[in-house]
């Protein structure tokens, strides 16, 4: 009892000079992660209906053009309406003298239908309002066409046509120009309007015009 006693008092008097002190216990530290950092972000918004500068309508990516004179001309008239390409010489040469002529008039105008087809199928190019009601408002590009198969259709029946007339029959979208220009070799007595009658005549996509015109060829043939 004695020894129990001394031992009780030998604690109770290092407890009262603080060298014997129990630990506080101490929260257990919560297993979380840590939250990502937020990138920081401009904080300087516009007002709301306020436009820092004019505001674009979204455009196509423009890619580099071809070094055609005919894709030139094209650029320059769709920034100026005055400047349209000349198109109307080209037709003109179609029947000139020199076989050189013919030929360099057909090759533009085959690059000026082409590149004219690509910019209406990428929206390169203004628009032109119609001026009726309900209707659309239309591609300068796709009235160039236009205006060439009717200069065309009127023309003088040319061997040299016949390049120009294919590129309608092959790569035009509107089967009313194709319908046009190719009455331009309906009576045109050239190997090139006889392969190419024969190219429309096996295939399946004839227009009911081109039709009847390679009937109206056949017959005439024969007859002769």
């Amino acid at each position: 009892m004695r020894v129990a006693a001394a031992l009780l008092g030998n604690l109770l008097a290092l407890a009262a000079t603080g060298c014997f002190q129990v630990p506080e216990p101490t929260p257990r530290a919560a297993k979380t992660k840590p939250l990502p950092e937020l990138p920081v972000r401009n904080q300087k918004l516009p007002l709301s209906g306020v436009s820092r500068g004019q505001l674009l309508w979204p455009r196509p990516a423009e890619k580099a053009r071809p070094g055609t004179q005919a894709a030139k001309d094209l650029l320059a008239y769709y920034e100026d309406q005055e400047k349209e390409p000349a198109w109307k010489d080209a037709v003109r040469h179609l029947s000139a003298t020199e076989p050189a002529q013919r030929s360099a008039a057909a090759s533009y105008l085959r690059d000026l239908l082409e590149q004219a087809l690509k910019d209406e199928l990428t929206g390169v190019g203004p628009l032109q309002a119609s001026p009726f009601w309900g209707v659309g408002a239309t591609s300068q590009a796709r009235g160039l066409r236009e205006r060439v198969a009717a200069a065309v259709a009127e023309a003088v029946p040319t061997a040299a046509a016949v390049p120009v007339v294919r590129w309608f029959l092959e790569h035009e979208k509107l089967t009313r120009l194709q319908a046009q220009v190719v009455k331009v070799v309906a009576g045109l007595q050239d190997p090139q309007a006889d392969a190419l009658f024969l190219e429309l005549a096996r295939s399946r996509i004839l227009t009911p015009r081109s039709h009847g015109l390679l009937c109206r060829r056949s017959a005439s043939e024969r007859s002769g």
